[in-house]
């Protein structure tokens, strides 16, 4: 995990500004620069293939394998080259504030951002936006999503009581997350995290068993609200 703790401060800062979710970032930087360990970033501190463009500081040639009409091939491209990872990561968040990634910008979510970065032409790559989704799910970035998001209704921690019958508990934050049991209407348990994902808003917490579990306890909109926690 030292590689995520390298950029993880970077990301979430620049989320601030720029509202590229952290998740995002973290997962983008893993996939591309290999954990860190390809020759750009090692080389030029590159985390994500960011090409010359209009950049007119340093630059670093290399061969870099693309996906044009259905079949991988090698060409020799020119890349950005910065001081330290902060740089690669803003460089970034500017470059995803373009208008031609706007709906980027808007999605609400990690998937949907994942999405969007594929749909939007970001990556040639058709699998990209599975890629990252995976990786984010399986190193559990999604939780730096929620440092920033606007959950100030929630405390860190507290008590949940349930309003509805058959609240379904998972092992992740997501509808597509396995269903491990479930809460009826009145019964209660203690919360120590909350989570935004999948236009929900989880609280979680570790079960007798030790393991962490997942409940939504109400839509982004308001409009269903399985918990009231306190």
């Amino acid at each position: 995990m030292g590689f995520i703790e390298d950029i993880k401060d970077y990301a979430i800062k620049d989320y601030k500004t720029y509202n590229v979710l952290p998740s995002i970032t973290i997962a983008q930087a893993i996939l591309e620069s290999g954990w860190g360990k390809s020759y750009l970033t090692t080389k030029a501190k590159n985390l994500f293939g960011i090409k010359i463009g209009d950049w007119k500081g340093e630059t670093i040639t290399l061969p870099t394998k693309e996906y044009i009409k259905g079949q991988w091939i090698t060409v020799n491209s020119e890349f950005r080259k910065y001081n330290n990872y902060g740089e690669s990561i803003k460089d970034h968040s500017i470059l995803l504030n373009q208008l031609w990634y706007s709906k980027v910008i808007q999605a609400k979510d990690y998937k949907e951002q994942a999405r969007q970065l594929q749909n939007c032409g970001y990556a040639t790559d058709p699998n990209y936006a599975n890629l990252l989704i995976q990786i984010i799910e399986e190193n559990e970035l999604y939780k730096y999503d929620k440092q920033e998001v606007n959950l100030k209704s929630y405390k860190e921690s507290g008590l949940a009581k349930v309003l509805v019958n058959g609240l379904r508990v998972r092992d992740k934050p997501s509808l597509n997350g396995k269903v491990m049991s479930s809460y009826n209407t009145n019964e209660s348990f203690y919360y120590d995290t909350v989570y935004l994902n999948d236009g929900y808003v989880w609280v979680s917490y570790v079960s007798y068993s030790g393991v962490r579990r997942y409940v939504a306890s109400r839509t982004i909109d308001n409009r269903e609200i399985y918990l009231k926690c306190e």
